[in-house]
């Protein structure tokens, strides 16, 4: 079971960490919440490290680390870590 961060969204897009339970050893998921740029809905990511700078785009890099993600009203979006 994920236990998920249900705090309202900081403007800073503040890092925050999710505990995997269940497991002998809880391991940390490095995890951010990022708005949707079509409509604005939010919605967890994983972040690599806290000082990684995370891009919302709606078209995907040429080059890079990325990762696709889709807001449950249908939209697809990229996030890239910078």
């Amino acid at each position: 079971m994920v236990q998920l961060d249900t705090a309202e969204p900081r403007a800073d897009n503040a890092i925050s960490k999710t505990a995997l339970q269940g497991t002998e050893q809880t391991p940390t998921v490095e995890t951010t919440r990022v708005a949707c740029p079509d409509c604005g809905e939010f919605e967890l990511v994983p972040a690599p490290a806290e000082d990684v700078e995370l891009k919302i785009r709606t078209t995907v890099a040429a080059f890079g680390e990325h990762t696709k993600r889709r807001c449950s009203r249908g939209h697809t979006s990229w996030v890239c870590y910078c």
